[in-house]
């Protein structure tokens, strides 16, 4: 049986000594998976089983159900950068929160897997707030993105005009406007724009060469947080707590 790469999300006691896992993984997305006897095992998932940690894990039909019986795993990356800062950990938070409330239930997202992959590694190894705030802003536009709910950010939504450099705005139906149009919107820069856009089609191994300015990471962050609320129709809290 090949093994699954997994992050695990969310866990929960279940009955009286078994764990059910929330996980996204590379070649199911997003599962439930039931862990027998893990809240007492001292051989099997010591150690293992904590949020955010990315194991290689084995999986099988549960009893005809969607849920999965996670019978052995191991780990890849315990990202132990992220436990040593709160900031990080807050961060990392987002993402999880995320790949939880913004996935379909079992559809394979490789590419999400993989920025999830990369974006908490860049979090766990950054050295300062700006490079996790950066890393972690660049996940959520290419998280968009990857889901189908990218910014359209090529001309305005309303009118089709492509907006003077000092006449864009971002708008929360979905991407670019022109001041004209929604002279109340969220002003950008021609460079928030480009890096975003940038951001939406770069290869994920060459993400991380992208920055956002602290000016611009403040007018962003905000912007992203409504944005996500509404597209995905849930409160994410970690998000709020960034801010």
């Amino acid at each position: 049986m090949n093994p699954d790469l997994g992050i695990v999300l969310r866990l929960r006691p279940w009955k009286e000594s078994d764990v059910m896992l929330d996980m996204f993984t590379d070649r199911q997305g997003r599962i439930i998976a039931l862990a027998k006897g893990a809240q007492r095992s001292r051989r099997r998932f010591v150690g293992l089983l904590l949020n955010s940690q990315l194991l290689e894990v084995e999986l099988k039909s549960y009893q005809k159900s969607n849920i999965r019986l996670l019978s052995q795993a191991r780990m890849v990356n315990s990202y132990p950068g992220l436990h040593e800062n709160y900031q990080r950990w807050l961060a990392a938070g987002l993402i999880l929160d995320l790949l939880l409330k913004g996935t379909p239930y079992l559809s394979p997202l490789p590419e999400i897997m993989y920025l999830a992959v990369i974006s908490l590694k860049r979090i766990a190894q950054s050295s300062h707030r700006l490079e996790q705030q950066n890393a972690l802003l660049l996940f959520v536009n290419r998280f968009l993105q990857e889901n189908g709910f990218g910014l359209y950010l090529e001309r305005c939504l309303f009118c089709g005009r492509k907006p003077d450099h000092n006449d864009a705005r971002l708008s929360l139906n979905g991407g670019l406007a022109c001041g004209r149009c929604r002279p109340r919107e969220l002003p950008v820069s021609q460079g928030l724009i480009n890096t975003l856009s940038a951001g939406q089609r770069l290869s994920l191994d060459w993400l991380s060469r992208l920055n956002f300015t602290q000016p611009q990471i403040n007018r962003l962050m905000p912007f992203m947080a409504a944005f996500a609320r509404q597209t995905f129709n849930h409160d994410l809290l970690s998000f709020n707590l960034l801010i």
